[in-house]
């Protein structure tokens, strides 16, 4: 089943290896490059599932997280955090945010549809 899928990181390498990972999957891919630019096109796309990484400019990935899971219109969306944090704090943060998931960087393509098909079951 196709699903639609928001990307959110501001590493153009990694929204591109996530596109095409999604797409060759048939899913329909909305990518945005920082987390401000997220929020809007969660709202307006409702996807079926955010990939949402941690550093970004002007708004990082769990700020943007908070402001997800607070909002109606957003707030059921899954979110899978994915990131080059490794420490143990950043992900029961996000956990504790309400994060569906999460993936570290450098990822392999099997695990983020794994994950992928895990949340939308």
């Amino acid at each position: 089943m196709s699903r639609k899928i928001l990307v959110a990181d501001d590493d153009p390498g990694v929204v591109e290896l996530l596109r095409f990972i999604f797409s060759s999957n048939q899913h329909q891919v909305i990518t945005a490059k920082d987390g401000r630019q997220a929020l809007e096109k969660a709202k307006i796309e409702k996807p079926d599932v955010i990939f949402l990484d941690i550093v970004m400019p002007e708004m990082d990935g769990i700020e943007t997280l908070q402001k997800l899971k607070s909002h109606r219109e957003t707030s059921s969306i899954p979110v899978i955090m994915i990131t080059g944090q490794q420490q143990i704090t950043d992900i029961e943060r996000c956990f504790s945010e309400g994060a569906a998931d999460y993936i570290l960087k450098p990822f392999d393509k099997n695990l983020v549809l794994k994950k992928l098909e895990d949340v939308l079951k």
